[in-house]
C-alpha cells in the first residue's frame, strides 16, 4: 500500500496520481476527497486505464462528460444532494433565494443543484475564494441586502464552521433561513 498527500491541491493531486501511475505502476487508486483534485487527476487515472475507486469527491462531470468505466464512486454527485434541497425549499414556500459556496468543483455544483430545483428566483449568487476565505461577512450583507427569503450555502470543514458562526453573529439566522448541504447538521 502507498499513501500520497494532495495537500487539498489540484496540481499536488495530478503529479502524486501520475507517480503512482508511472513510477509506482499501481494496480489501482483509492481516495480522493476533494472534488478540484480528482478533475485535475482524473486524465492521467483514465488514459492509464488504471482502476479508481473515488471515497468522497463527486463533481458532476463524473457521471456526466468525464465517465469512465475505470472511476467508481462510492459516494455521490456533487449536485444530488443540493437537488433535494431546491425541491424541499419549494416545499415550504421559498419564493427567493440567496447561494452561496466556495469557488471550486463542489462549490459550483452544490450551487448548480439547488439551482436546478428550486422553482422560485435566485435574488444573489457568490462564489468565494476557496480554501483561504474565512471571512464572509461581504457576502452576508449582499445576502441581507438581497432580503430573500432563504439562503442556500455549502461549506466544508472549517469553513463551514466559519460561515455558520458568522451567519448567526450577524443577526441573520432571526431574520432569513439557513438551507444547507454538509455544512451542519439536524442539531445546528
Amino acid at each position: 500500500v502507498i499513501y500520497e498527500d494532495d495537500s487539498l491541491k489540484p496540481e499536488v493531486g495530478k503529479q502524486k496520481t501520475e507517480k503512482l501511475i508511472e513510477a509506482d505502476k499501481v494496480d489501482f487508486v483509492v481516495g480522493y476527497i476533494w472534488s478540484n483534485v480528482l478533475l485535475a487527476s482524473l486524465k492521467p487515472l483514465v488514459d492509464s486505464k488504471t482502476f479508481t475507486i473515488v471515497a468522497n469527491a463527486g463533481p458532476s462531470q463524473l457521471a456526466g462528460e468525464q465517465c469512465s468505466p475505470y472511476v467508481f464512486s462510492t459516494s455521490w454527485n456533487n449536485d444530488q444532494t443540493p437537488q433535494a434541497v431546491g425541491t424541499y425549499m419549494n416545499q415550504k414556500g421559498v419564493k427567493t433565494a440567496f447561494l452561496i459556496g466556495p469557488n471550486y468543483a463542489a462549490g459550483k455544483d452544490m450551487l448548480e443543484g439547488v439551482a436546478s430545483t428550486f422553482k422560485g428566483q435566485i435574488v444573489g449568487r457568490e462564489l468565494t475564494t476557496w480554501p483561504s476565505q474565512l471571512d464572509f461577512s461581504a457576502e452576508l450583507s449582499k445576502a441581507r441586502a438581497a432580503k430573500p427569503d432563504a439562503i442556500f450555502a455549502f461549506y466544508p470543514g472549517g469553513a463551514g464552521i466559519q460561515f455558520i458562526t458568522q451567519y448567526s453573529q450577524s443577526g441573520l439566522k432571526s431574520q432569513i433561513p439557513l438551507y444547507t448541504a454538509f455544512t451542519i447538521d439536524d442539531l445546528s
